[in-house]
């Protein structure tokens, strides 16, 4: 059993960008700066986050931090170099959160959903900040779970508490009726983009919805 620093919450909500993996799947090189709406995936994440209002972010960097580092930095983002990132995307999201401990949670989003809409994530943060039960947040589409997450601090434990390399999904399961799902109009939460083709299949399904786009639940 790990053991974790407990720090008074402080910071609100931060954003937590994942980037750390090789992207071996996706021959186009860096899936952080592939293009999303004209100007890299990590950006438009970061960009996304600010106009909601969440002024901290932080860029986990790992196999590509040469590459995306100055991208977090250009968009005034921290950057959390995690070296051990080959042992499983979950060791990610861990150095991220012991980044985050001293704050109120994290908007979780991985760098492979970069076609996200704002309106999503405002919303996700409204159900957080409005359901005092609630510790994971998560959206879904026609039923289907999907990408970002709001996650706070309380429910941290349960992550670091898992391997490096066992899957996210284990824990809401042991968080029962504190995680809460938001249905959203948004296929941009399911929209994987493990290789080029899927990326541009995202890229199009966004480009499609763009102006039609509208939360519920």
């Amino acid at each position: 059993m790990r053991t974790h620093t407990v720090r008074r919450p402080s910071d609100g909500y931060v954003g937590l960008v994942l980037s750390a993996g090789a992207s071996t799947r996706f021959s186009a090189g860096a899936k952080g700066v592939a293009d999303a709406d004209g100007q890299p995936a990590i950006v438009r994440l970061l960009r996304v986050l600010r106009s909601v209002g969440v002024e901290r972010c932080g860029v986990v960097v790992g196999a590509h931090r040469n590459e995306l580092e100055p991208l977090a930095r250009s968009e005034g983002a921290e950057t959390i170099v995690h070296a051990g990132w080959r042992a499983g995307r979950t060791g990610s999201i861990q150095a991220g959160l012991e980044w985050a401990q001293a704050s109120d949670g994290v908007v979780l989003c991985p760098v492979d959903h970069p076609f996200v809409a704002p309106a999503t994530i405002g919303r996700l943060l409204e159900v957080a900040r409005s359901d005092p039960v609630a510790l994971w947040v998560g959206p879904t589409y026609r039923g289907r779970g999907g990408h970002p997450i709001v996650i706070k601090s309380a429910a941290f434990p349960s992550i670091l508490d898992l391997g490096a390399d066992e899957p996210l999904h284990r824990v809401p399961p042991r968080l029962g009726v504190q995680v809460r799902r938001v249905e959203v109009r948004d296929v941009g939460v399911l929209s994987g983009t493990d290789t080029p083709e899927e990326y541009e299949r995202a890229r199009y399904e966004h480009a499609q919805s763009v102006g039609g786009l509208w939360t519920v639940g």
